[in-house]
């Protein structure tokens, strides 16, 4: 009676194991179906947004082509000393991820209390997105504008037929643009607060071209100037003059490297002929001045005091065959 108690006992142990072990493997089939049904949900609802996006930048992109087409139609009618030379416009579709681009609206050209006629779009009563600004002076804006400004890429036409084509930041140029003066020189390069700020370079229709650093509309730093008669310059700039350390070449292959100020050879350099001849020295305002050498092909070199570029004061002479004279000099001419 016991051991057939104890088996019972067991068997009824063993049983409820069993059913504790198949019970979580129906649960989690039932858990599946359930995450199934809601993956099947989500990948519905991806589906249809994915297909709303669509239709938006379908719709967009036929609102941007509508708007770009009625754009150039009036700039083409409004003409200008500069724009008569300039291709139309690009306005693309940069503002296309603009997150206010469903409140824009294209109105009708508009009369602004400053005497400017303004087409294109608005968010509120803000120019906003893409539009031509013609101001009472005969210039000409055509761009993007944000809450009211200039602002992205655009193009503006002076009245005297200048041109500044790039990126504008509330109303100013500011990153990188292009200027066309009227005389035809060019800038190209970064901009900041309406002046050529960073590195930028700039041509002119005789073929001289510069390149190099800029800073608050300035040629300022490291530059390199090449000249149409084949001069070149290469160093040192401050506020647009040749001025700190560099090399000037002239086209009749005479080279002076050494330190300037505005403009001219100021400090210690050295000056190099085609001939070979060197003066290595000092120099105040172009002319030889101070302590310097004159080297010559021949084995010559005259050491000693220089002033208004030529030998002054006391100085060694060394000859071709290495022997040396002390001797004084006094406006170029020894004396004794």
């Amino acid at each position: 009676m016991g051991n057939n108690c104890t088996c019972w006992k067991y068997d009824l142990q063993n049983q409820r194991e069993q059913e504790k072990r198949s019970k979580p493997k129906w649960q989690s089939l039932e858990f599946l179906k359930s995450q199934e049904h809601k993956i099947v949900k989500m990948q519905s609802w991806i589906r249809g947004w994915q297909a709303r996006q669509r239709v938006w930048k379908i719709q967009l992109q036929k609102y941007n082509d509508s708007v770009n087409e009625q754009l150039r139609t009036y700039s083409a009618s409004v003409i200008n000393v500069g724009s008569k030379q300039l291709p139309p416009f690009d306005f693309g579709i940069d503002d296309i991820n603009d997150s206010l681009v469903h409140q824009k609206v294209l109105k009708a050209p508009i009369k602004l209390e400053n005497g400017a006629t303004y087409f294109g779009e608005w968010i509120n009563d803000l120019r906003h997105g893409k539009g031509i600004l013609i101001c009472d002076d005969g210039s000409k804006y055509e761009g993007y504008f944000y809450q009211g400004n200039a602002h992205g890429r655009g193009r503006l036409i002076h009245s005297n037929g200048e041109v500044y084509e790039g990126q504008w930041e509330n109303d100013e140029a500011h990153g990188q643009g292009t200027y066309i003066h009227e005389d035809g020189a060019t800038y190209l390069g970064q901009w900041e607060h309406n002046l050529q700020q960073g590195k930028g370079s700039e041509k002119w229709p005789d073929g001289s071209y510069f390149e190099g650093a800029y800073k608050q509309g300035k040629k300022e730093g490291l530059g390199k100037f090449v000249w149409a008669d084949g001069a070149i310059y290469d160093g040192e700039f401050r506020s647009n003059n040749i001025d700190g350390y560099g090399k000037y070449s002239w086209p009749d292959g005479k080279q002076y490297i050494g330190y300037w100020q505005n403009n001219k050879k100021n400090g210690k350099g050295k000056y190099i002929w085609p001939d070979g001849k060197v003066y290595d020295g000092d120099f105040v305002f172009d002319q030889k001045h101070g302590q310097g050498i004159l080297r010559f092909p021949d084995g010559r070199a005259y050491e000693g005091e220089w002033q208004q570029d030529k030998q002054h004061g006391r100085a060694i002479l060394k000859l071709p065959n290495g022997k040396t004279s002390f001797g004084e000099w006094k406006n170029g001419i020894r004396i004794n």
